[in-house]
């Protein structure tokens, strides 16, 4: 079953340990634990604590079904992809890109709305752990590129370190 601490662990693994960034072409601005200003202008980022970005983290990304979630790195793979592609709330950019994974798969009737549902779930839980995460990870990728080919502003140097950091994180 999904474990939100296990998943928390894994994204705080890929979101620095707590060191403060602000990276100039990165649109989220002044970043600490993976929490940034632009999704959260009222938080003091410099002296967000762990334990604040845990709460902010349980509150706004974790889905309370993810905990029902039958493989642990499934719940931990959604969770962090969420947390990577989405503003403040629900990251329904992760929940999509699943559902059209399990889509792909033909596990059952899947809309791919973002909305974390019942049969997003029961989909989830009766697919193939190793196929499901192959083409989750899959279309991770495909997503990310799209972002670097549509950003003509962003200087060349930059846009191959964001993918290169963003491919070590799909497949981690």
């Amino acid at each position: 079953m999904g474990n939100f601490e296990q998943a928390m662990e894994k994204t705080f693994a890929h979101e620095g340990w707590g060191k403060l960034i602000n990276v100039k072409y990165d649109p989220g601005g002044e970043t600490k634990w993976g929490i940034s200003k632009r999704s959260y202008p009222e938080e003091d980022i410099a002296r967000l604590d762990r334990n604040r970005a845990v709460e902010l983290y349980r509150r706004d990304f974790w889905h309370p079904m993810y905990s029902d979630i039958a493989s642990q790195e499934v719940a931990e793979e959604l969770f962090d992809f969420g947390v990577n592609t989405s503003a403040r709330g629900w990251p329904k950019v992760a929940v999509k890109i699943l559902q059209e994974s399990l889509g792909y798969l033909v596990v059952g009737p899947i809309v791919p709305d973002g909305v974390f549902g019942s049969q997003t779930l029961e989909a989830v839980n009766s697919a193939s752990e190793t196929l499901l995460m192959r083409e989750f990870r899959a279309r991770q990728a495909y997503y990310y590129a799209d972002i670097v080919i549509r950003q003509p502003d962003i200087h060349e140097a930059e846009k191959k370190r964001f993918l290169l950091g963003w491919m070590r994180r799909v497949m981690a």
